[in-house]
């Protein structure tokens, strides 16, 4: 069994790694305004995570695909790379 990872463990990584995260809201145009973090790299790459609940549990995939999207390699299990 893997370890799982929350969203509040990925964020700590981001920002060890010298980048930050900040919170908002973003509009949804289903249900009205919505919470969303923003997760930055230091290199100023990002991606939003549509939702503030940082005890939320990271699917590997997920994780992949941020660290895809902020050009970094976390130490957390992913899907195999290609």
């Amino acid at each position: 069994m893997t370890k799982s990872v929350t969203l509040g463990q990925y964020m700590a990584w981001v920002r060890d790694s010298g980048g930050y995260c900040t919170n908002g809201i973003q509009a949804d145009h289903e249900i009205g305004m919505v919470p969303v973090i923003k997760l930055v790299a230091d290199s100023g790459r990002y991606v939003i995570h549509p939702s503030d609940n940082q005890s939320e549990i990271l699917e590997p995939s997920l994780i992949e695909y941020y660290d895809r999207r902020l050009g970094l390699v976390s130490p957390f299990k992913t899907t195999p790379r290609a």
